[in-house]
């Protein structure tokens, strides 16, 4: 692989894991996190559109994020909270 194709690769595996950590640590419940387009689409004012893009975005920088919160859905599944 070419050298500015690693370094590129490394400064997002950094900026993944570093906002990933701080967002995981600065969430109080998990039932503040966005987990769906509808939940975003509810929450603000973007069209469905607007929702999608900054959907995609928002799983691209902040995929450890979906994965905590998959883990944190199949363990409480069925659940009467």
């Amino acid at each position: 692989m070419n050298d500015t194709l690693q370094w590129i690769l490394l400064l997002w595996l950094i900026t993944v894991i570093a906002t990933s950590v701080c967002t995981i640590f600065s969430i109080n419940k998990l039932d503040n996190f966005v987990s769906t387009p509808k939940d975003l689409y509810d929450t603000t004012n973007f069209n469905w559109l607007g929702v999608m893009l900054l959907y995609i975005l928002y799983v691209l920088i902040f995929p450890l994020m979906f994965i905590f919160k998959f883990i944190y859905w199949i363990f409480h599944a069925g659940r009467g909270d």
